[in-house]
């Protein structure tokens, strides 16, 4: 299952990966993923819900990072809690 993002026509919208993630015991195959650039972690909850899991967010310099699981609940991947 491919999730769809749309972004104003002209404007660079950063890297995607592909990854297959399992949700509710069914395997979704080449989502396209997002990574995304935030200014803290409360940017988390403005982020459009179409994100697919495995999509990353970030702050400047990597000093914070989460990764968005087959929940929809955004991980911290440095510290390891949400």
């Amino acid at each position: 299952m491919t999730q769809e993002i749309e972004f104003p026509a002209g404007r660079v919208t950063g890297t995607s990966a592909i990854v297959d993630y399992v949700q509710d015991g069914v395997l979704h195959v080449s989502a396209t993923t997002r990574s995304v650039c935030v200014a803290s972690r409360a940017d988390l909850a403005s982020l459009p819900k179409e994100y697919p899991p495995g999509s990353v967010a970030f702050t400047a310099g990597f000093k914070e990072l989460w990764q968005l699981d087959a929940t929809g609940a955004w991980v911290d991947m440095i510290g390891g809690g949400e």
